[in-house]
């Protein structure tokens, strides 16, 4: 999360200006409880059809729903 946070800012100014540009999220935590800004970042893509978010869950745990539980890899990142 200290390593989002500041990324964080920077994405809600983005997403505040006019300009027409894609913005792409890779979201991953270790787990789902580790995911603190998830619901600000799923509010904005829905506020704005400019942002997209995929999150990724890394370790699995009792809680986690399996389909949540995925790495990021390169064929991910360039679909």
């Amino acid at each position: 999360s200290d390593l989002v946070t500041p990324f964080r800012s920077i994405i809600f100014d983005a997403v505040q200006r006019t300009s027409s540009q894609e913005l792409y999220l890779f979201y991953s935590n270790p787990t789902v409880q580790e995911n603190l800004f998830i619901r600000e970042f799923e509010m904005l893509t829905k506020k704005n059809e400019r942002f997209h978010l995929q999150t990724y869950v890394t370790r699995e745990s009792l809680t986690t729903p399996v389909a949540l539980v995925r790495r990021i890899t390169p064929e991910k990142i360039l679909r």
